[in-house]
C-alpha cells in the first residue's frame, strides 16, 4: 500500500509540473519567433533611407533597452551600428542611461563589451545635465527596488548598483 501511494504522489507532482515546463516551452519558441520577427523588420528598414530608418530603430531600441531586452537591441545594434547612440527625444537619455536607471543590467552590460565607443558614455549627459554616476545614485525603479524584501536588502542592491558603475567607470576613465 505503501509503493502505491508513493506512485501516486509522483504521478500527482508530474502532473502539476507538465503544465509549467509547457508553458515555459510555449514562451521560449514565442521569444524566438519574436527575435526572427524583429530581424526580419530590420531587414526591411535596411532598404529605407537612414533618415526614414533611424527614427524607427531609434524609438525600437530606446524601447527595448527600457525593457530589458538585450537581445533586442544587440540586434539593432548588429544592423545599425549607429544605433548605439540613439537618445530618448524627451530626456535626451541614451540607452546606456535608461540602462542605468532602470536598473537592466542585461544592457548596460552591452557596453563592457564595447571598444573604442566606451568613452563616449563616459562623458554623456542627460538634459537634466546628469550622468552616469548621478543617475546611479538615484533611488532604482519601486519595480526592482522591490525584488527584494526588506530596506536593508534593497540598500545593498543599490549600494551593490553603485560600486559596479564605479567601477566601470574607473574602467572607463582608466582605460578610456
Amino acid at each position: 500500500m505503501d509503493q502505491v501511494t508513493k506512485k501516486f504522489d509522483w504521478f500527482k507532482i508530474i502532473s502539476l509540473v507538465v503544465p509549467e515546463v509547457k508553458s515555459i516551452k510555449k514562451k521560449k519558441v514565442m521569444h524566438r519567433q519574436t527575435l526572427e520577427l524583429v530581424k526580419c523588420l530590420c531587414t526591411a528598414l535596411q532598404s529605407l533611407s537612414c533618415s526614414d530608418a533611424s527614427p524607427i530603430y531609434e524609438s525600437a531600441i530606446v524601447k527595448a533597452a527600457r525593457k530589458g531586452i538585450h537581445e533586442v537591441v544587440e540586434l539593432i545594434i548588429e544592423m545599425f551600428p549607429n544605433a548605439i547612440y540613439a537618445e530618448e527625444s524627451k530626456t535626451e537619455c541614451s540607452i546606456f542611461h535608461i540602462a542605468a536607471r532602470e536598473r537592466v543590467e542585461n544592457i548596460f552590460n552591452i557596453i563592457y563589451h564595447m571598444n573604442e565607443r566606451k568613452q563616449y558614455f563616459y562623458d554623456m549627459t542627460d538634459s537634466s545635465g546628469n550622468n552616469f554616476m548621478h543617475i546611479c545614485g538615484e533611488l532604482a525603479p519601486p519595480h526592482k527596488l522591490n525584488l527584494v524584501s526588506g530596506a536593508a536588502l534593497q540598500m545593498q542592491r543599490e549600494l551593490q548598483w553603485s560600486k559596479e558603475m564605479e567601477n566601470l567607470l574607473t574602467l572607463l576613465v582608466g582605460h578610456g
